[in-house]
């Protein structure tokens, strides 16, 4: 857990030179791990959680995947997130699933592994991935197997998405498990960004 806080204290320290964003990240117990906490896009009071998710059919499925390179130790893990939308009283609501995948891997790897959730999914899911860089060959290699892939071409910088996504997580709109993400510095949002986890 130590060496997860530290790698993730030092990315976040990293984007906050290289492209001027500044996001706080904070440990269990709400000390601050890594970046400035006078310019916070979330706050952990901004999360809300669910302990139960609806028992009804979800609306929609998918799963976001932040693919990373490098398998060196200290360099960026490949996430895939999955989210369910459902309705709740007539809103939509994302609910972040538990156990998120967040691992070094080979691209063969990534794709075995999409292969894999795809198979196992009783509904078909989505898979999104920003359109650039190495991205766009798992993206060529997915439709290419056939596997459902939504490109999804980023806007602005990291820090930019980040706030565009803020009032979802701040309104309730994107719900995160109470459990189930304690091997992690907190939920993944939109694309590797770690914040706050209670």
């Amino acid at each position: 857990m130590d060496a997860l806080k530290t790698t993730v204290a030092r990315e976040i320290d990293k984007l906050s030179v290289v492209e001027g964003v500044s996001v706080a990240i904070h440990d269990r117990d709400g000390s601050l791990i890594g970046g400035s906490q006078d310019e916070v896009v979330i706050r952990q009071e901004d999360i809300h959680y669910y302990d139960e998710q609806p028992k009804s059919v979800a609306a929609m499925k998918g799963h976001g995947i932040d693919l990373a390179i490098s398998q060196k130790e200290g360099a960026d893990y490949t996430a895939i997130v999955r989210g369910e939308v459902f309705y709740v009283d007539d809103a939509p609501k994302i609910f972040t699933q538990p156990n998120p995948f967040n691992e070094h891997v080979t691209f063969h790897e990534l794709l075995k592994r999409v292969r894999e959730v795809s198979a196992s999914s009783a509904a078909r899911a989505c898979f999104l991935f920003e359109d650039d860089a190495y991205e766009k060959a798992a993206i060529q290699e997915m439709k290419r197997l056939m596997l459902p892939v939504i490109p999804m071409k980023p806007q602005g910088d990291k820090r930019a998405r980040l706030q565009v996504m803020a009032p979802s997580i701040r309104n309730g709109t994107v719900l995160f498990p109470r459990t189930g993400c304690e091997g992690t510095a907190g939920p993944d949002v939109q694309f590797g960004h770690r914040i706050a986890r209670r």
